[in-house]
């Protein structure tokens, strides 16, 4: 004899409606998936508008302390602009400035839906805010001063995951980002 459910009929006496019921759930659970990457990606317009108002304020501060030099052409240059920002105001604005890049690089790659948001912002920025972000994430060409921090505490004692995956995908994120700088200058050229 077959085994029965809890209502008493044979397991296999009614398949379709093991099978319908099977497909009312995945339908609802997709539902449900649906309406939390809604939720993720409202979340992650949050997350992305606070760190690019960060630095946007930060890339302002530079701009106000050294009238002289054109911070977003230093920018082109990473080692340049670490020399001059870490010789003026002291490794303390060049950490903090890493940081920002470290944080927008870690939702690009770990967070789900960054990247869409990200590229959706960055559509939506002016030509500059988005040269400024853009040439800002250059910083993390910087791979021993970047070392150097993370091995310093950066991301506490446990720095050994942090700098592998630094190294490893730092170069992976850094076209990412020349390519969607590239898209969107064509997309506003045609």
């Amino acid at each position: 004899m077959r085994p029965a459910n809890k209502v008493g009929f044979a397991v296999d006496a009614m398949p379709e409606l093991r099978t319908s019921r099977a497909a009312l759930f995945e339908r609802d659970s997709c539902r449900r998936r649906g309406l939390k990457d809604r939720r993720r990606g409202s979340l992650r317009i949050e997350d992305y508008g606070a760190k690019l108002r960060s630095v946007l304020r930060r890339h302002g501060e530079l701009e106000a302390a050294f009238p002289k030099h054109d911070v977003l052409a230093m920018l082109e240059s990473p080692k340049e602009f670490v020399n001059l920002v870490a010789g003026a105001r002291g490794d303390e604005e060049v950490r903090r400035q890493i940081m920002n890049s470290l944080d927008l690089f870690y939702f690009w790659m770990l967070q789900p839906r960054a990247r869409p948001v990200f590229k959706r912002l960055m559509e939506e920025a002016t030509a500059r805010e988005r040269q400024i972000v853009l040439r800002t994430q250059r910083l993390l060409e910087r791979q021993k001063l970047i070392s150097k921090l993370l091995l310093d505490g950066l991301t506490g004692r446990n720095f050994a995951p942090a700098l592998a995956f630094y190294l490893d995908k730092s170069p992976v994120y850094l076209r990412d980002m020349a390519r969607l700088a590239a898209e969107i200058d064509q997309k506003r050229a045609a």
